[in-house]
C-alpha cells in the first residue's frame, strides 16, 4: 500500500516538474507522516492521546507551509500582513467588512432598457448617508468615499452579534422574531448607526410582510427622521396594491397622524393611506406639492400614489409613457412599489398581458421585497389563469417556487 502510493506521488510531481531534490524528498516526508497519521489516529483517540495528534498535525501544517508557500493557507499570513492598520482599527471600532453593490449616477436608472455599471465594493463602512458612502478597504491608508444614494445593495458585517442574528431571521422569513427582536437589539449600545439603520428597514419590511401596516409605519416614522439613503428610504410602507381595501380604520386613522409628522416621508405616508378616506381631497393636493420635492424617491412616490386617482376607463395610452418614465427615474431599488401600482392600473384598465410582465419584473429584479415580490407572483398567476394561459402560468410557478427558496437580500 504505501509502495503503491509513493509511486503515484513520484509520478504525479513528475507530472508537475518538481526536480529540486529537497523538494521532493521534503514531499515524501509529508506524505510518509500523513500516511502514519491516518494509520494511526485511532490508537491516539483510544489511548486519549489528541495532544500528540493536534501537535504532529501542527507540524505537519508548518512543514507543508515551507514546501508549498503558494498554497492558500500558506498565504494567510501573508495577506494579513498586507492590511493597512487603517483597515484593522476600522474593523476593531466598526464591525467585519461589508459587500457594497454601487451604480454609477445617471440620468434614469435602466436609461430605460441599458443597465448603468454596476461596482462591487469591499470594506468596512465608516458612515453612509444620502451625500456619501465611506469605507476603509483592506490595503486603503486612507478612507474612500462613494455617493451615498447610489449604493443599490448591501451584504453588512454587522459589529454586534444581537444585530447579526436579527438579520439572519429575515433572511429565514421569521418576520414576527424579526420585529420582537429587532426592538431589544436596538437598544444595545456600539452598533454603528448605519447599521440602526438597516436592521429598523429589516423590520418595516418584515411588518409589511405580515400586513401589520400601522406597526410599520410606526417602525418606519424612525427611520424618516434620521435622513436615510434611498436605498433605506425605499422600504417606506406605501399601499402599492389592494391594501387601502384591507387594511381597516386603524391604519387609515394613523394616517391623520402621520400627514401630522414633520419629517416629509411620514406626511408622504400618511396621504398615500389617505387617499380613499374621509382625508382625500387632503391628501391628494399633499401628493401633488411633495411631487415638486428635492428628494427623488419622495417626489417620484408621491407622481405614482397620484395613479390611483385615475379612473381605470380614463387611463389613455398617451398617459402611460408618462408612468413609465417616473417608475424608471427612480432609483432601482426603489422601483418595486411602483412597478407594482403600475401593473394593478394597467390591469385595471384592460392591458393583463402588459401587466402580467410587470409584475413578474418584481420577483426577478426585487427578491428582497418579499411581500411585494410574493403579492406580484400571486397576481400574475390569477391574470394568467384568467387569460387561459397555462404555459404562462407554469413559467410563474416556476419563478414562485425560486422565490420561496431563495431570499436574495441588500
Amino acid at each position: 500500500m504505501v509502495r503503491r502510493r509513493l509511486k503515484a506521488l513520484n509520478a504525479w510531481m513528475n507530472r508537475r516538474r518538481i526536480g529540486s531534490s529537497a523538494t521532493r524528498l521534503c514531499i515524501f516526508i509529508v506524505a510518509l507522516a500523513m500516511h502514519f497519521v491516518n494509520r494511526n489516529q485511532g490508537r491516539m483517540i483510544m489511548r486519549n492521546d489528541t495532544r500528540s495528534t493536534c501537535l504532529l498535525r501542527y507540524g505537519l501544517f508548518v512543514l507543508v507551509s515551507m514546501v508549498f508557500p503558494n498554497l492558500p493557507f500558506a498565504q494567510a499570513q501573508e495577506t494579513n500582513e498586507n492590511e493597512s492598520e487603517l483597515y484593522r482599527s476600522a474593523i476593531e471600532r466598526l464591525g467585519q467588512p461589508s459587500r457594497i453593490r454601487w451604480t454609477e449616477p445617471g440620468s434614469n436608472t435602466l436609461q430605460r432598457w441599458e443597465p448603468r455599471r454596476i461596482v462591487e465594493i469591499q470594506g468596512v463602512i465608516s458612515e453612509w448617508d444620502p451625500k456619501k458612502l465611506v469605507i476603509v478597504q483592506p490595503t486603503g491608508t486612507a478612507t474612500t468615499t462613494f455617493p451615498g444614494d447610489n449604493v443599490i445593495g448591501i451584504e453588512p458585517g454587522w459589529k454586534l452579534d444581537e444585530f447579526a442574528a436579527v438579520h439572519q431571521l429575515f433572511v429565514e422569513k421569521k418576520f414576527s422574531d424579526v420585529i420582537q427582536r429587532g426592538q431589544d437589539a436596538l437598544k444595545l449600545n456600539g452598533a454603528p448607526r448605519w447599521q440602526q439603520r438597516l436592521l429598523v428597514t429589516e423590520m418595516v419590511q418584515s411588518a409589511s410582510a405580515l400586513g401589520k401596516w400601522v406597526v410599520a409605519g410606526r417602525v418606519f416614522s424612525f427611520l424618516a427622521k434620521d435622513e436615510p439613503p434611498d436605498l433605506l428610504l425605499a422600504s417606506i410602507p406605501l399601499p402599492w396594491s389592494d391594501e387601502l381595501l384591507t387594511s381597516g380604520p386603524s391604519t387609515t386613522n394613523e394616517a391623520v397622524r402621520w400627514i401630522e409628522e414633520e419629517a416629509i416621508a411620514m406626511k408622504l405616508l400618511g396621504a398615500a393611506w389617505s387617499i380613499s378616506g374621509p382625508q382625500r381631497s387632503q391628501a391628494i393636493e399633499l401628493l401633488k406639492s411633495m411631487a415638486q420635492s428635492d428628494s427623488n424617491i419622495v417626489a417620484g412616490y408621491a407622481r405614482a400614489q397620484l395613479w390611483r386617482t385615475v379612473p381605470p376607463n380614463e387611463i389613455r395610452s398617451s398617459e402611460l409613457p408618462q408612468w413609465f418614465d417616473i417608475r424608471d427615474g427612480l432609483p432601482l431599488p426603489a422601483q418595486a412599489g411602483p412597478t407594482m401600482l403600475l401593473a394593478t392600473r394597467l390591469e385595471q384598465a384592460g392591458q393583463r398581458d402588459l401587466a402580467i410582465a410587470e409584475w413578474m419584473r418584481i420577483p426577478i429584479l426585487h427578491k428582497d421585497r418579499f411581500h411585494l415580490a410574493r403579492g406580484a407572483v400571486e397576481k400574475a398567476l390569477a391574470a394568467s389563469h384568467a387569460s387561459d394561459r397555462e404555459d404562462l402560468s407554469q413559467r410563474i410557478q416556476a419563478v414562485s417556487k425560486d422565490l420561496d427558496a431563495k431570499n436574495s437580500l441588500r
